[in-house]
């Protein structure tokens, strides 16, 4: 019987092995492929030009859930006494927090939408919130609903960007939406987005399908393997019923007794 270890045997161990990796390599690769494309799906609407913030929804819409990360474009008038600043939020391995100052969209009384000026690590170091008249371009995102709670009402500190905390700090109706600015103000870090446009489910489907057809292939290519090594180290089929079929020696006929006057009897 071959061992399976014989020098005979290397050239099967490696093309196995070979096969095998092959086909788990080009599935892995397929499978980044999908997930590539589905995360450039996913940030292609935030590279589109601003559209205005009107467009898109009115201030008691219901957020459009088709335009998270959409570029709008919001021609306002800032509210300074309305900033508030969104701490445990991490830039660079740094906790610090949002700015976050509300803008008035259209005339100076009319609803308001959250905007993120920009990160700073402690509020004390943010600049002084801005007035006036404002021409500005955003992401689009929605309403954040950790379930964190703002316990202390009475400060400019908030947990996240939730309506019902941020309208405590502001004396106007609010939009369903914030957003976060392409350029944040000076004196403060850019703020990435938090939430990305969803994906299409077929998005990169072509690449899932190939990633599943090798890593089928390297199952197919590890049991031809081990097919293959166990039948050629096995005993062969008629070794084995030759010895099967030989049988016990027949055990040999006891020798005949002399006759009483010496002669031998013969057999019958």
């Amino acid at each position: 019987m071959t061992h399976p270890l014989a020098l005979r045997m290397w050239p099967a161990h490696l093309a196995g092995l070979a096969a095998v990796a092959t086909a788990v390599g080009l599935g892995v690769w397929q499978y980044d492929a999908w997930q590539a494309r589905r995360d450039a799906a996913a940030v292609d609407i935030t590279r589109e030009e601003p559209v205005p913030l009107t467009s898109v929804m009115g201030s008691d819409d219901p957020f459009p859930g088709a335009d998270v990360g959409r570029p709008v474009e919001v021609v306002g008038t800032w509210i300074g006494s309305g900033t508030v600043y969104v701490s445990d939020r991490e830039r660079d391995g740094v906790t610090g927090y949002w700015v976050v100052t509300p803008v008035s969209v259209g005339t100076a009384d009319a609803p308001a939408i959250p905007v993120v000026r920009g990160w700073v690590d402690r509020p004390d170091d943010a600049p002084a919130p801005p007035s006036g008249d404002v021409v500005l371009d955003g992401w689009l995102q929605p309403p954040e609903g950790t379930g964190v709670m703002d316990t202390d009402r009475d400060d400019d500190i908030v947990p996240q960007v939730r309506m019902a905390d941020l309208i405590q700090h502001v004396d106007r109706d609010l939009y369903g939406a914030y957003l976060v600015t392409k350029e944040p103000t000076s004196g403060l870090e850019q703020v990435t987005l938090s939430q990305l446009p969803q994906v299409d489910q077929f998005t990169g489907l072509r690449n899932i399908l190939y990633a599943l057809e090798w890593w089928v292939f390297a199952c197919f290519a590890a049991y031809m393997w081990w097919r293959h090594v166990r039948d050629e180290t096995r005993e062969p089929d008629g070794i084995e019923d030759a010895a099967a079929g030989a049988g016990p020696e027949p055990a040999a006929e006891p020798a005949a007794e002399p006759l009483t006057d010496g002669s031998v009897p013969s057999n019958p």
